[in-house]
C-alpha cells in the first residue's frame, strides 16, 4: 500500500477561535500538460471536488463548456457550477476524476477535494491525533 499524509492547517475562527482544518496540497493537470499545485480542503460531507471560477481558468478550461450542475451546501444555498474532468495528483498516484466548478466567479467556496472520484480509490484517514489527513492506496487495484 502507498500513503500520503498531509498535515492538518491552523485557521482562525470568529466562533471558535484557532480550529485546525484537514487540508491536502494536490496537483491538477493545466489543459496544456503542467502541473499546478493547490491546497485543498479534504471535505468527506461534498459529494464532488469543488474549485473557484479563477483556478477553472488558470488551467486554462472554458468552463461553461462543462456539464452544468446545481449543488447546495450548509444553509441551503446553492452553487451553479460545471462539471470537469480533470487529472490530479496525490502525491505520486495520478487519477482522473470530477470536478465542479464555479460558474460565478464571486462564489465563496473554497477549493476542496469531496467524495467522487477521490474516496473511490483512496482509503482516507483522518487522524485527530496526528492532526493529519493520510490518503492510502491499496497496491492490490
Amino acid at each position: 500500500d502507498t500513503m500520503k499524509c498531509f498535515s492538518w492547517k491552523i485557521e482562525g475562527s470568529d466562533t471558535l477561535g484557532n480550529i485546525l482544518r484537514p487540508v491536502a496540497e494536490i496537483a491538477v493537470k493545466y489543459v496544456e500538460g503542467n502541473w499546478k499545485y493547490i491546497s485543498v480542503y479534504v471535505d468527506s460531507g461534498a459529494d464532488i471536488s469543488v474549485f473557484q471560477h479563477s483556478f477553472g481558468e488558470l488551467l486554462g478550461l472554458n468552463i461553461e463548456e462543462g456539464r452544468y450542475a446545481k449543488f447546495g451546501g450548509v444553509g441551503g444555498g446553492e452553487v451553479e457550477t460545471y462539471i470537469h474532468e480533470v487529472t490530479l495528483k496525490v502525491g505520486d498516484d495520478i487519477l482522473k476524476a470530477d470536478a465542479a466548478f464555479c460558474k460565478n466567479p464571486a462564489d465563496p467556496v473554497p477549493n476542496l477535494i469531496g467524495r467522487r472520484s477521490i474516496f473511490d480509490i483512496f482509503e482516507i484517514r483522518f487522524k485527530n491525533i496526528d492532526k493529519e489527513t493520510c490518503f492510502v492506496r491499496s497496491s492490490t487495484e
